[in-house]
């Protein structure tokens, strides 16, 4: 109640103060024009009102106020005017019910002399802000939803994915390193090398500790392992990664690449790729989480 209280010194104060006359644009016309009608429950009664975004008021014919059940009236200390400028008489105010579509609202509602039920500017505001969507159209809202083609995003789904390859492909997901038992990495070296022992470069203070953890977290998980003596070394490059770890890599410039026979097969061309893959159905870019550190 305090808020129908509210509502209606707001509307006092603000709409029949302002002068003593509002405008409702109804035009009487020798042929009736086509006008946009919405039904409308007004204290859960259907009352058609013709859409009329130029009224100043929202109001209901006496007939129809008596139909609602003839709720009590305020007075208003204003009077009605029509597009012509013809006076006519408003008999008061009451809040009621007013429900369209999705929207339920407590709005004013004026009777007046005139045979006429329109939905005004005021209502129209109100109940589009409500509902989100403009209600003066021609065009009528579709009962069935527009299916519209939407692109989803992989990330929106990705436990699921993630659930489902994680189930089907078991042993690739499993925690650890892993182990490659499809094939062994051999090196063949140049006839005639010499072993190249190449010692630890300096490290910087600020990283040193870095550099210790990411060997110690090597050695644990079985990609490294110490030794005390050996034919060839080669110093180690410490790269930090975007997400601010340290990857720790061998520099095999110093000595092994050029010891090792090269590959003399030649590589496929990405345009070979492309006709390889026309009849590929599925593809994936995988980025692996840590370097490949051994076969075996």
């Amino acid at each position: 109640m305090a808020l129908i209280s509210k509502v209606k010194t707001w509307w006092e104060n603000h709409e029949c103060n302002v002068k003593n006359s509002v405008d409702i644009l109804h035009v009487s016309m020798s042929v009736k024009p086509k006008w946009l009608t919405k039904k409308v429950l007004v204290n859960g009664n259907e009352v058609e009102f013709i859409l009329d975004s130029g009224a100043q008021i929202s109001c209901i014919s006496e007939v129809t106020w008596k139909n609602i059940g003839s709720p009590k009236l305020t007075g208003v200390p204003c009077k009605g005017r029509s597009f012509t400028g013809n006076e006519f008489s408003m008999l008061g105010s009451f809040l009621a019910s007013v429900e369209v579509d999705d929207s339920k609202q407590v709005l004013v509602t004026h009777v007046t002399s005139e045979k006429l039920n329109l939905f005004g500017l005021p209502w129209i505001i109100e109940v589009e802000n409500k509902l989100g969507y403009p209600i003066v159209s021609s065009i009528k809202k579709s009962e069935e939803p527009i299916k519209v083609l939407e692109i989803e995003k992989a990330q929106s789904k990705i436990s699921e994915i993630v659930n489902k390859l994680s189930v089907q492909f078991k042993k690739v997901f499993e925690p650890g390193l892993g182990h490659c038992t499809k094939m062994k990495a051999h090196l063949y070296m140049k006839p005639g090398v010499s072993p190249v022992f190449v010692r630890a470069r300096p490290v910087p203070i600020g990283v040193k500790d870095a550099i210790e953890k990411e060997l110690n977290r090597l050695s644990e998980i079985g990609a490294i392992k110490p030794i005390e003596f050996a034919n060839w070394a080669a110093p180690i490059l410490a790269i930090k990664k975007a997400n601010g770890k340290t990857r720790v890599c061998m520099d095999y410039s110093t000595g092994l690449n050029n010891a090792i026979e090269l590959d003399r097969h030649p590589l496929p061309k990405p345009s070979e790729y492309g006709l390889r893959s026309m009849e590929v159905k599925c593809f994936r870019n995988w980025i692996s989480e840590m370097p490949i550190y051994k076969l075996s």
